[in-house]
């Protein structure tokens, strides 16, 4: 029974960090890609994804520094680099990462 408990709370713990890096990765895109967006739905998008990186919307279910512990991301930095991020940075970083990745399959 103990063992079973054991793997149900580590169950647990991993699938509260997946959400936290999901989190962390839309507030990243919708901070990014919608800060200069004319429409104003991604405007609010943008401004709510900025006040979760600096830890002023409680209206999450995870703040973000409950993120950062999750996946072990050292806060004041992560935030540092997710505020100063640009469009074209993110695109640059993304298109690397997807290139690696496909490497990885590929050669495994």
């Amino acid at each position: 029974m103990e063992v079973l408990s054991r793997q149900s709370a580590l169950h647990r713990t991993e699938i509260i960090r997946r959400v936290a890096a999901l989190m962390m990765r839309q507030s990243l895109i919708d901070l990014v890609l919608y800060k200069n967006a004319k429409e104003p739905e991604k405007q609010r998008l943008a401004e709510r994804a900025e006040a979760w990186f600096l830890g002023e919307d409680r209206g999450w279910s995870l703040t973000f520094g409950e993120a950062c512990d999750l996946l072990n991301f050292p806060e004041d930095a992560t935030r540092a680099k997710a505020l100063k991020l640009t469009r074209q940075e993110y695109w640059q970083k993304r298109s690397v990462a997807r290139q690696k990745k496909a490497e990885a399959e590929l050669w495994g």
